[in-house]
């Protein structure tokens, strides 16, 4: 999404949504709408609803990637694995 690809929920229906062409789980997207990371920015007929990050949304992903960095393989792996 920081490089400007959009969430796209079809149907209204929770168990489709996508982040470019690839489902995401239900509950990330709920968690990045309630608490505002993410706003609708568009929408496609009845069936197509486009949200993009808002600034808060774009702060979380910084600040993200910058604890991603300052991981190590080790580390990496074991969030990889355990989730």
């Amino acid at each position: 999404m920081r490089s400007g690809h959009p969430f796209i929920r079809l149907l209204d229906v929770s168990c489709l949504m996508h982040l470019e062409g690839v489902p995401l789980a239900v509950h990330f997207f709920g968690y990045l709408e309630r608490n505002g990371y993410i706003a609708p920015r568009a929408r496609v007929g009845l069936l197509a609803h486009y949200y993009t990050l808002t600034s808060d949304g774009i702060t979380l992903y910084e600040e993200g990637e910058r604890w991603w960095g300052s991981l190590g393989w080790q580390q990496k792996l074991w969030v990889i694995w355990r989730g």
